[in-house]
Order: structure tokens, then C-alpha cells, then sequence
């Protein structure tokens, strides 16, 4: 699955690396397209956001959307703490 997302530079507590979200968090910002692994895509919610299925948990993408480092990951607590780098084109 790809999906559109913006890379925000200058965000609050952000301001020497990129903030990634799926709408801009700053004035200053990239349009990008996030790869997302389609066997991870559970669906979509009322609001029309993608719900992904990670170790039998369900999360909205743009709660576990972030950076590490310069790179977009999606990052989530289930007991254990995981990071997934995800591509972009």
C-alpha cells in the first residue's frame, strides 16, 4: 500500500530533523509517499485512516508514524518496543 504523507522540517522539538505525518505540522514541508507492506493494512477507521495489524495488535497509522533519525518508522509499544523503517518513493 502507498499512502501520502508529509515530511515537516522545523516543528517544535523537531527543529534539526524531519517530522513525518500524514498532513503537514508546519509551514515548511515535503509531500512524500510512504510504502507500506501490504500484509501489515488491516483496514480503514470511520475516518478514513489506515489501521495497520502489528504482533496482533491494531493501530491507527498516524499514531505510531515517526521518525528515527532522518527516516521514516513506524514505532510501537506491545511490551516490547518495535521500529519498522518504511520506504519512500
Amino acid at each position: 500500500m502507498t499512502i501520502k504523507a508529509c515530511r515537516s522540517y522545523g516543528v517544535l522539538a523537531h527543529e534539526k530533523r524531519p517530522f513525518y505525518s500524514l498532513t503537514p505540522a508546519s509551514d515548511i514541508y515535503d509531500e512524500i509517499t510512504l510504502v507500506i507492506p501490504d500484509e501489515l493494512v488491516y483496514g480503514k477507521n470511520a475516518m478514513d485512516e489506515p489501521i495497520l495489524l502489528l504482533n496482533g495488535q491494531k493501530y491507527v497509522l498516524s499514531d505510531i508514524l515517526t521518525n528515527w533519525g532522518d527516516e521514516p518508522v513506524l514505532r510501537w509499544y506491545d511490551g516490547d518496543d518495535h521500529c519498522l523503517t518504511l520506504q519512500t518513493r
